[in-house]
């Protein structure tokens, strides 16, 4: 059974819930998104902004390997 948020589980996104590439781990949430989802939250203006003020530059959302 795949579990929302978790690595290689669901997206944690609840309007996604894709199982494909979640490998993408937000730094906010703690949880994991697919591909789709992560990109979309990383080009948002407000959250890129917050992250590269909290998390040292980087965006949102990092890819994780598989």
């Amino acid at each position: 059974m795949k579990i929302k948020g978790e690595k290689h589980g669901l997206c944690n996104r609840t309007a996604c819930q894709s199982s494909f590439n979640v490998i993408w781990f937000n730094h906010s949430t703690g949880k994991y998104y697919c591909t789709e989802c992560a990109i979309m939250l990383n080009e948002d203006i407000c959250n890129a902004k917050y992250a590269q003020e909290l998390y040292d530059g980087h965006p949102l959302c990092s890819k994780e390997s598989k």
